[in-house]
């Protein structure tokens, strides 16, 4: 790395050597104007500075963290770049699709209980009125049914 003097005659050769500098002296490098857009370009997607700084054999360790970080900065402002967002992605359509998927599926399988409840009342199914062996061996059926719904909708359920 560089250090307050600047850089000595093996690094500035080391430098001048690098596709991505146009040329280097004790003080001062000027990049090639291709990186430069490279590191914009990328910037845009995402992928932090010191990333592309470091594939082109100028990381931190070698021209400074600081360099970097200022070199971005001034890039930002020629070309009016807005700042890297830091945080959670923004949620795709894809995946607002998904959930209201989920959320109608959920909807069908209350219905579905619901019917399922309304059924054995139709057919008399007091669950109060029989005794507990009958009682369960009707849950019991209940149960199979409303567990093959879901199973049925879940089969929908996009991946």
């Amino acid at each position: 790395m560089s250090d307050s003097r600047g850089f000595d005659s093996g690094q500035v050769a080391y430098l001048n050597g690098l596709p991505a500098v146009a040329r280097a002296d004790s003080r001062r490098i000027v990049y090639a104007d291709w990186f430069r857009d490279e590191v914009m370009r990328r910037y845009g997607e995402g992928v932090p500075p010191t990333a592309v700084f470091r594939e082109a054999g100028l990381g931190p360790e070698i021209i400074g963290g600081k360099r970097i970080e200022r070199c971005v900065a001034r890039w930002r402002r020629e070309t009016g770049t807005a700042p890297m967002r830091r945080g959670r992605p923004p949620v795709s359509a894809d995946r607002n699709k998904k959930a209201e998927i989920a959320a109608s599926q959920l909807a069908t399988i209350a219905e579905l209980e619901r019917g399922v409840v309304a059924l054995g009342e139709r057919l008399g199914l007091d669950p109060m009125g029989i005794d507990a062996d009958r009682r369960q061996v009707v849950i019991d059926g209940l149960s199979r049914l409303v567990e093959d719904y879901r199973q049925r909708l879940g089969e929908r359920i996009p991946e």
